[in-house]
């Protein structure tokens, strides 16, 4: 109820009218503030363009391309910088013992979608090689057509010639001999004409060392060993 206060100023008497506000009146007042005291806040709306890029989107994964197949997927690496990889996986046995699975190939994109490829660990120079893509159809086209690149198996199996070095040629991580002028890309051929020759190239090393690893006999003697020797016919 309102509390009367009584004041006198001389002869006249004024009364003072005082109403308490209740404290859900001072609370309502608080919890609602006016139009003109609210700041908005428009750094928690704004969209970046850098955030809203090709590249961020799908290393984000707010768009998810579509695959050649299942056996290629997406990989983020966030250090040193933001890198997108497109890869295709194989695993296999060789002699019937399992081997490792390898990326076999590989798109390595940066922020700009400006990308590399790598076969079987090597990087690539493609002659036809498409620009970097501006939408998910070009990013898509890239993967495909990375996809149907054959490439050369290389030549006979490590195991098969595991004993011998060469120099025109090299152990690659398919536990394959890889000639060096192998370019990776079958063109034409199954098998390119390099790897193809390490066969016979290989074969030939084998017997060379065979002979090279023969021993001549020796005659037993109290001072020396002394090989023998044939007799010259008169």
């Amino acid at each position: 109820m309102p509390r009367v206060e009584r004041v006198n100023c001389g002869s006249k008497v004024r009364l003072k009218l005082e109403k308490k506000k209740s404290a859900s009146a001072v609370e309502s007042t608080d919890s609602h503030p006016s139009c003109s005291d609210v700041v908005p806040k428009t750094d928690d709306c704004v969209i970046h363009d850098e955030d809203n890029t090709l590249f961020e989107r799908i290393y984000s994964d707010l768009i998810v391309p579509k695959m050649p197949n299942c056996s290629w997927a997406i990989h983020r690496s966030p250090l040193p910088n933001k890198t997108i990889v497109a890869s295709e996986l194989t695993a296999w046995t060789e002699h019937n013992v399992e081997v490792a699975p390898l990326y076999i190939k590989q798109i390595v994109f940066d922020q700009k979608l400006n990308f590399e490829v790598f076969f079987v660990n090597t990087k690539m120079v493609l002659k036809d090689k498409p620009s970097a893509p501006q939408t998910v159809e070009e990013f898509e086209h890239i993967l495909a057509y990375i996809d149907n690149i054959k490439l050369c198996p290389g030549g006979p199996a490590v195991t098969e010639f595991s004993n011998v070095s060469i120099e025109c040629a090299y152990k690659d991580p398919t536990e394959r001999w890889r000639h060096n002028l192998c370019s990776l890309e079958a063109v034409g051929e199954l098998v390119c004409k390099s790897c193809f020759s390490l066969q016979e190239i290989l074969q030939r090393h084998v017997q060379r060392n065979k002979v090279n690893g023969r021993s001549l006999p020796y005659s037993r003697t109290e001072k020396r060993k002394v090989p023998y020797r044939r007799a010259k016919r008169i």
